[in-house]
């Protein structure tokens, strides 16, 4: 079997999610979490063999974050450039930004995955996983690098069911990957003619 699937009752609680693989890793394996919304290449796999080592280090990868498509297309248009290459590239000062402060994504090798987890007291999304690499790293040494291998890709965010202490920071989440300074003047410039005179 190269595929396990693993069905954790209840509902939705990442850092138990996450906990049941910690568990399941074989030790002489390296775990790698991801998020559903990546676009990953070959090179993550060997960079996270290269930076995880048991006893010694974890890696915690600063991916790159695609902006809304329809503020890159905004700039493409208003530029003359190539929209799949604005939004495709990463580096592009118009297509994305490096996603400094996510912690959710990481390599670690499956004994240590055993002896360090996530805290379940946090419940559904968020927070549990700048805990578990301030935790982690009081145990192992952390490794953070931009990698151009492992890609987020921007998808519509809902914030109204987050609670009070949650809503900012997924609302500062919301803004921050929403397009480049040029896209939201443009935007803004769109939907100002959109207004009936007067207004």
């Amino acid at each position: 079997k190269r595929f396990k699937v693993i069905h954790v009752p209840g509902s939705f609680q990442r850092a138990i999610g996450c906990n049941v693989l910690h568990d399941e890793a074989r030790d002489d394996s390296i775990l790698t979490v991801l998020d559903v919304d990546m676009r990953i290449q070959t090179r993550y796999f060997q960079r996270s063999l290269i930076f995880a080592s048991q006893g010694k280090s974890i890696y915690f990868p600063i991916v790159w974050s695609t902006f809304d498509p329809h503020n890159v297309k905004r700039v493409a248009k208003f530029r003359g450039d190539d929209y799949k290459y604005l939004l495709n590239v990463v580096g592009s000062t118009h297509g994305g930004k490096w996603r400094k402060w996510g912690a959710g994504n990481y390599a670690v090798s499956g004994t240590d995955a055993k002896l360090i987890k996530l805290d379940e007291n946090f419940e559904g999304w968020g927070g549990e996983d700048t805990d578990f690499l301030s935790r982690a790293g009081k145990q192992l040494h952390v490794v953070r690098a931009n990698d151009p291998h492992i890609v987020h890709r921007w998808h519509k965010k809902d914030c109204s069911q987050s609670t009070a202490s949650k809503k900012i920071s997924c609302m500062q989440s919301l803004a921050e990957y929403e397009g480049s300074a040029l896209s939201l003047v443009l935007k803004e410039e769109q939907e100002k003619k959109k207004l009936p005179v007067g207004k």
